[in-house]
């Protein structure tokens, strides 16, 4: 285990991160049913948790799935979780592409390519409304 004097200086840790990680961990039934759930010691957890070592993505997101946590809220606290203005869920847009796919291919005449964009965009943003 590395030396106390070195808590706090991974890239990227902050205490509020240390925080996160501590909370994982104890939805996991504290450190030692972490470490055996993670496959890792108990001192890696601590070290990760008191900024020592840096975690990984990778960590980031065993850790997160094995507590039942949403990744981007470990890793990013409440910034992981905000969706930009432009977001849109990958359900309604495949929802959209195999509704209107299928429609299209059996068409003799085809739309105006503008027309059809257009209506493709507004059939998503319906799905995606109702998704969030």
């Amino acid at each position: 285990m590395k030396s106390p004097d070195r808590k706090g200086t991974a890239p990227g840790w902050t205490p509020e991160l240390g925080q996160r990680i501590a909370g994982a961990i104890d939805a996991l039934g504290g450190p030692t049913k972490a470490a055996k759930s993670l496959n890792r010691t108990k001192e890696t957890l601590a070290n990760w948790r008191d900024g020592v070592f840096k975690i990984s993505l990778n960590d980031i997101t065993e850790l997160a799935e094995a507590a039942g946590i949403d990744p981007a809220q470990l890793a990013f606290g409440d910034r992981g979780t905000r969706r930009s203005a432009g977001y849109v869920p990958v359900d309604a847009i495949r929802e959209s592409w195999d509704f209107w796919m299928p429609v299209i291919l059996r068409l003799k005449d085809r739309p105006d390519p503008e027309t059809l964009r257009e209506q493709f965009l507004a059939d998503v943003l319906e799905r995606a409304t109702r998704e969030l």
